[in-house]
């Protein structure tokens, strides 16, 4: 419906009702009028939505539904049928009905709440229309608890959370029946830390809702939040008996679980989380770090890489994708995912030292390292690759310690084999090591084919070529030209190597071969290239992962699909 519609069918007394309107000095007729500037060509649905999100995905929803005497929007009555012409003229109206402007406020009020709503709801939120917008429908009716919890929902949506409080504090007074109100604030104050407050109104939402799973989802969450790991599973167990069909609340559940160490007991409720809703991404990450603490690193790569297409400014999924591949030994896997979660903002210090790492500042990655375990003793990648930097260092009564640590918190991830770091090392060093890798420069400073195609520089490569250079010659970890330039995705250089007689599917040391390189980084077209160049399909790597199985864990689709239709299989 449109509000704020004038057309022929107005009355003449609704016409000067609200002319008479217009001329009053109250306060109350400045703001009716404001509305109904505001919402002109405005079309509301009766009904919006305002999600209030508990701790991984569990939503409770604040539905705007109408007052029960909400009256017609103002000025909008049809015409009256017309009455015989009389000689004696009608009265015009000179005072306003108290009752007929009550009720034309109340309409305005409403129609605010409305509209608030709507800017609130809009992509992205225009919380300050929406602000303005519920503040009118305070003023008109200061005893209406609903703008009240609106403003608190939006203060505590833009982190104004001393303005959250005092609002929703004020709906509740005027309304101690709003369960979602006191919903909100326990959340609010669990995550400022104020547990006995949190607790409080999560109770007092099951004294409410008996029956409701929001009240035990709440307690839950601070009880969790306060590391009372064995209460919030309590409330988290009613919650699903309450509400066995919400995917949020078996993904808390799953989080309590692997908080107190339980892996195995979390995964059937991850599972649970995702048949309910493939979409909640708090949970497939967290079903990630489940299994790759349980050691099952392919399996935690398909979830974080799924996570990713879901929400590409993931940076706990891409982070944690670049730890499996530092740990796999694959240095530009590792790298490319590390700085695309700095790209996005993403601060986790073991991110930062990985990259130290892989540009061999390991004086530098032992002092962040040693650092952050102090404050964060319970992080067992950051024990890991501290025990890989001092064991590359020589130190080997320090890297055990940090192993030994690693190991209470993650047995069967900690047992899993580390990469090595030593000086230099091709594999851990990143292709921009390429010259370093494959012998570099000889004695007069001249370009190796290696060094010319990982730079792309396939005038060089063909020059080179030219001049009887080797095209199969391996690196000391067994590359060869062709991978170095498959893994930079110089296609046109790819071509060039295959045509001069590179071996589309020679293998490095690692197993891997110049397609399985262009696959996991997402080099469509140097994929495109390697295909017609004759690279297998179904050549597997070293850790007999297929390209097909490779492209969809990195969540590269396109590459997918190329490979699917040149035959490939999982």
């Amino acid at each position: 419906m449109k509000a704020c519609t004038h057309d022929d069918r107005v009355d003449r007394r609704a016409d000067q009702r609200r002319k008479n309107a217009s001329m009053l000095p109250s306060p109350r007729t400045g703001v009716a009028t404001a509305v109904l500037i505001l919402f002109c060509g405005v079309t509301a649905a009766p009904l919006f939505a305002q999600d209030l999100q508990g701790g991984t995905g569990v939503f409770i929803t604040r539905a705007f539904v109408p007052s029960v005497r909400r009256p017609r929007p103002p000025y909008a009555k049809p015409r009256p049928a017309k009455a015989p012409r009389s000689r004696t003229p009608t009265p015009t109206p000179t005072s306003i009905d108290p009752d007929e402007l009550a009720e034309d406020a109340t309409a305005i009020a409403e129609s605010a709440i409305e509209l608030g709503g709507a800017q609130r709801d809009a992509k992205p939120p225009r919380y300050a229309e929406a602000e303005r917008a519920f503040r009118i429908a305070e003023k008109i009716n200061p005893k209406d608890a609903r703008p009240q919890a609106w403003l608190g929902d939006i203060y505590f949506e833009q982190e104004r959370y001393k303005e959250a409080e005092a609002a929703l504090r004020r709906a509740v007074a005027l309304d101690p029946a709003d369960a979602v109100s006191y919903v909100r604030l326990s959340y609010m104050f669990s995550k400022l830390g104020r547990f006995d407050e949190a607790d409080e109104f999560a109770r007092r939402v099951q004294t409410l809702k008996p029956n409701e799973f929001y009240g035990y989802c709440s307690l839950g969450w601070s009880k969790f939040r306060s590391k009372n790991y064995g209460e919030a599973e309590a409330a988290y167990r009613r919650a699903i008996e309450l509400s066995p069909k919400t995917s949020g609340l078996y993904g808390d559940m799953g989080l309590v679980l692997v908080s107190q160490g339980r892996l195995a007991d979390a995964v059937p409720y991850f599972r649970q989380a995702l048949q309910l809703n493939p979409e909640n991404v708090s949970a497939r990450v967290n079903y990630g770090v489940t299994l790759q603490k349980l050691g099952q690193l392919d399996q935690a790569i398909e979830q974080y890489a799924r996570a990713i297409e879901l929400a590409p400014k993931s940076t706990q999924a891409r982070s944690n994708l670049g730890a499996l591949h530092y740990l796999k030994g694959d240095a530009a896997l590792a790298r490319e995912h590390w700085e695309g979660t700095a790209r996005l903002g993403g601060a986790y210090p073991v991110d930062r030292a990985g990259l130290l790492v892989l540009d061999r500042k390991l004086g530098e990655a032992r002092a962040q390292l040693e650092k952050y375990t102090q404050s964060n003793a319970a992080n067992a990648d950051g024990w890991l690759m501290l025990g890989d930097v001092r064991r590359a260092q020589g130190d080997g009564a320090g890297a055990g310690t940090a192993y030994a640590r690693a190991a209470q918190l993650a047995p069967e991830y900690a047992r899993l084999p580390r990469p090595t770091l030593p000086k230099q090392s091709p594999s851990l060093a990143g292709d921009s090591a390429a010259r370093t890798a494959a012998g570099a420069a000889n004695e007069e400073g001249r370009m190796t084919l290696a060094e010319a195609a990982a730079k792309g520089r396939t005038i060089d490569v063909q020059a080179l070529l030219d001049k009887g250079a080797n095209v199969n010659e391996q690196a000391g970890d067994g590359r060869t030209a062709l991978m170095f330039a498959a893994a930079q995705g110089h296609a046109e250089t790819v071509s060039a190597l295959l045509k001069g007689g590179a071996d589309a599917n020679a293998r490095d040391k690692f197993g891997q071969t110049a397609l399985i390189y262009a696959v996991g980084r997402g080099h469509t077209e140097t994929v495109k290239s390697l295909l017609a160049g004759g690279a297998d399909v179904h050549a597997k790597s070293g850790r007999g992962v297929t390209p097909l199985k490779l492209a969809q864990s990195n969540g590269h689709r396109e590459v997918a699909k190329q490979l699917k239709q040149a035959g490939a299989q999982q």
